[in-house]
């Protein structure tokens, strides 16, 4: 089934207000577990090898904040990364189609 994601940080609610994902039928509202905390202006990425959502970032107020997350359709849960880049919000993510080495371009 082909989906289209949204998340509500991107209309600065946080993740309070849950993910949706649209469908033909309409939009519905999808139960999630775990929480990246709320960040606003994150960055989210999909990881078509894994079947998830990566998300990086995002800023807590003023503050830019930093945390690796992927969220498998119902969980949420943090990545340990060996590297954590710096922290920032505003800025994006892409990822190739298909790329079984798992490497997503921040920038």
């Amino acid at each position: 089934m082909n989906r289209v994601f949204a998340i509500a940080a991107f209309c600065c609610t946080g993740f309070g207000a849950g993910a949706t994902t649209a469908q033909v039928c309409g939009w519905t509202l999808l139960n999630q577990t775990g929480s990246p905390g709320g960040p606003r202006y994150p960055a989210i990425v999909y990881d078509d090898s894994n079947s998830r959502v990566i998300l990086f970032g995002g800023a807590a107020g003023s503050t830019p904040q930093y945390g690796t997350w992927a969220w498998d359709g119902t969980t949420w849960t943090q990545i340990p990364t060996l590297h954590e880049p710096a922290p920032r919000a505003y800025h994006c993510m892409a990822a190739q189609p298909g790329d079984t080495n798992q490497k997503v371009l921040l920038y």
